[in-house]
């Protein structure tokens, strides 16, 4: 389940949740519950150490401050979810850094994306779409973009492929009616010469041109004859 992931900064005084994305320092394995009572509310946790971490109190959650391994699943009857250490993970840079997570109902943030989401003609001439997103982490926008963009391509592809098929399978199809027809029809004609009798066309024209040659010949020695040669 998609999972946003943010680490708690001061700017100027004041604390600020920074969102990360590929440079977060954990990954957070989430554990869907039926009741859904985990999805878009933050829990908050420092790291201790290499191997810790220090979970904050949520009542909503029926969470209690306590330190907790990582990539040990943490369980209540509301939440199930596991934290690992990424490849980002420094002890030395993110030990005593708070950060927090955020796990989203997947159809709500299918629903938010596509809200966000604007494609229009580059203009009236041309086969180019421009496409908009609007997020609040650039990376992760731009991954968004890319791999929408690649499944449209692919999902054309198919499209496209499948007419191709279609086209192939009704071109066979009408080669084997009009292959069934010719032969219905060669079987129906050779049926017709053997009930009447009838010798082949191409055979009858050769004998009758070997019989014309022979009534040459015979002509051509009769005329000999009569002219004593």
């Amino acid at each position: 389940f998609p999972v946003t992931i943010f680490e708690d900064r001061r700017i100027i005084g004041l604390h600020r949740p920074q969102e990360l994305y590929l440079d977060a320092p954990f990954r957070v394995l989430y554990k869907e519950n039926a009741s859904k009572a985990g999805y878009n509310k933050h829990i908050y946790f420092s790291i201790e150490n290499d191997t810790h971490f220090r979970l904050k109190e949520n009542r909503d959650l029926l969470i209690q401050e306590q330190l907790f391994p990582f990539g040990t699943q943490f369980v209540t009857d509301s939440i199930k979810f596991t934290v690992y250490r990424s490849e980002s993970f420094d002890p030395e840079k993110h030990t005593d850094r708070s950060f927090s997570f955020l796990i989203h109902d997947r159809a709500v943030l299918a629903r938010e994306y596509a809200a966000r989401l604007t494609v229009a003609p580059h203009n009236r001439d041309a086969w180019i779409l421009d496409v908009f997103f609007e997020a609040t982490h650039l990376q992760r926008a731009k991954d968004f973009v890319n791999t929408l963009t690649t499944y449209f391509v692919a999902d054309g592809l198919r499209e496209k492929n499948m007419a191709a098929l279609h086209s192939i399978r009704f071109i066979d199809e009408q080669i084997m009616v009009a292959t069934d027809s010719l032969f219905q029809a060669e079987t129906s004609l050779e049926q017709f010469r053997q009930e009447r009798q009838l010798t082949d066309v191409g055979m009858l024209a050769i004998q009758l041109m070997e019989e014309l040659q022979v009534l040459d010949q015979q002509k051509a020695v009769e005329m000999v004859i009569v002219t004593g040669n």
